[in-house]
């Protein structure tokens, strides 16, 4: 009916990853390590990192004994953008002892199509319900901290205080996590099970709020489940009021955090330590030397990983030279890395946005939104959570097979 939603009931139907008829000792491997990497997203660097690159790990092996093969959506291009990234080293100022870190921070997206293929879209949809009650075990502990602190520098703390850039990445997780648990909560049989995935919804965006000193992460609390819920409506009409009230609020939400005017609720504690200000003028800083670094070179760019050094020759903020995370990017190389990402909302509208491709579209807007602000593509403690999240929304947005009953509406 035109301007309803629709509720599918019923889980995507798959074979197995790689085309395998039944579980085998790699699948199961590969669906042990990718749940807890999932649950384990919120995880300091190391050990998250650590976690992400088991499931890797498995997933090459995989690959090299051919008993899955990766996922082909976007490959090509990703593939292009990746040797062109690799190419620019040639012509970039970098110095020598810092190519291979950079290389592998370009290579890192290849390891969506790999990852991807090691799980089946059931498999893949219970990891992303291991990453909503992650999100749940740090939300308590935010709440647990706001009553009673824990101390800093001790195993863990880094998770209740703010730390820099982790705790941005963390509090996007949660807010990706909120909506996450909003599309299972629809797609669940049981209206027990149904409500008690609404209600996880409604904590973690109540904690994002309350308790994340996140900017962006607020954003992406409210504008996500808005997404989420275009994604559901059928009629045009619909979409497009949707559309002009997130659009509206946005605006509002820019206004309020360019208003400078004391923030409450998680921020309230950055707010009063001048971080927020400092935050918004560093940004300003960055940007407008990024944009002279892309007008000097709009087409080849100054190669792979050159930001960072040539930030370093024209900076003249002492309190910003330690700054490594801006960059610029060759235009080809962006029109290669939207191809690839093309591929993959291809993926998602082929499995349908109102159901298995909703959480494959909902993540690449995260990411996407996320890159605005911060160094999401670049930064580990963005992309490698990132990578793991759109490997099993993708391995979970296969098409349709052939015979399966379409979702009532």
């Amino acid at each position: 009916m035109s301007g309803h939603l629709h509720l599918s009931s019923e889980p995507p139907v798959n074979k197995g990853a790689g085309g395998a008829d039944g579980p085998s000792p790699w699948n199961r491997a590969a669906a042990d390590t990718a749940t807890v990497a999932a649950a384990a997203l919120y995880l300091p660097a190391g050990a998250s990192g650590a976690l992400a690159l088991a499931w890797l790990a498995v997933a090459l092996l995989g690959l090299l004994r051919k008993h899955w093969l990766p996922r082909r959506e976007g490959l090509t291009a990703l593939l292009a953008w990746v040797l062109w990234m690799l190419a620019s080293l040639a012509w970039s100022p970098l110095p020598a002892g810092d190519m291979a870190k950079h290389a592998a921070q370009a290579a890192l997206l290849l390891a969506v199509p790999v990852l991807a293929a090691t799980l089946d879209g059931a498999t893949a949809r219970r990891a992303l319900a291991a990453f909503v009650l992650g999100a749940l075990v740090l939300a308590a502990a935010w709440v647990w901290h706001a009553a009673s602190p824990w101390p800093a520098r001790q195993l863990l703390s880094s998770l209740v205080h703010y730390s820099g850039n982790k705790s941005i990445s963390n509090g996007v997780l949660v807010a990706v996590a909120a909506t996450l648990a909003l599309h299972l909560g629809w797609l669940a049989g049981r209206t027990r099970r149904r409500l008690g995935w609404w209600l996880a919804s409604g904590l973690l965006i109540a904690a994002v709020l309350a308790y994340c000193p996140a900017r962006t992460a607020h954003g992406l609390a409210v504008l996500l489940p808005l997404a989420w819920l275009s994604l559901q409506l059928r009629s045009a009409r619909g979409r497009l009021v949707l559309l002009l009230a997130s659009v509206a609020l946005a605006v509002a939400g820019w206004a309020w955090i360019s208003s400078g005017s004391a923030r409450g609720g998680g921020l309230a504690a950055r707010d009063a330590a001048g971080q927020l200000q400092a935050s918004d003028d560093n940004r300003r800083v960055l940007y407008a030397a990024t944009l002279q670094m892309i007008a000097e070179r709009p087409m080849a760019g100054h190669g792979l990983g050159a930001w960072s050094t040539l930030w370093l020759q024209r900076n003249q903020r002492e309190e910003m030279r330690e700054f490594n995370t801006a960059h610029s990017v060759p235009l080809i190389a962006v029109l290669l890395l939207v191809a690839a990402v093309w591929g993959w909302v291809a993926a998602a509208r082929g499995a349908g946005v109102s159901g298995a491709g909703a959480p494959l579209a909902l993540v690449l807007l995260a990411w996407g939104l996320t890159s605005l602000v911060n160094a999401a593509l670049r930064d580990a403690v963005f992309s490698a959570p990132m990578v793991v999240l759109t490997a099993l929304a993708l391995a979970l947005a296969r098409p349709p097979q052939a015979g399966t009953r379409p979702p009532p509406h």
